[in-house]
């Protein structure tokens, strides 16, 4: 005799599998984004934040 799951196991075992799809696929369109925020805005951002501290002698 097979024993099947009852509806309400299979439909949240679907809605489970869905959610983890949505997520890989919120994280595969967020990283670049991630990467370019990281690159264009914090190295700079970063870097000026360095040379604040330098001490600059008009020539």
């Amino acid at each position: 005799m097979e024993t099947t799951k009852p509806l309400k196991q299979r439909k949240q075992s679907n809605m489970n599998s869905y959610k983890k799809q949505k997520t890989i696929w919120g994280i595969i369109f967020l990283t670049p984004w991630l990467i370019g925020v990281l690159f264009l805005f914090g190295l700079p951002l970063f870097e000026s934040f360095r040379y604040s501290f330098y001490k600059l002698e008009a020539g």
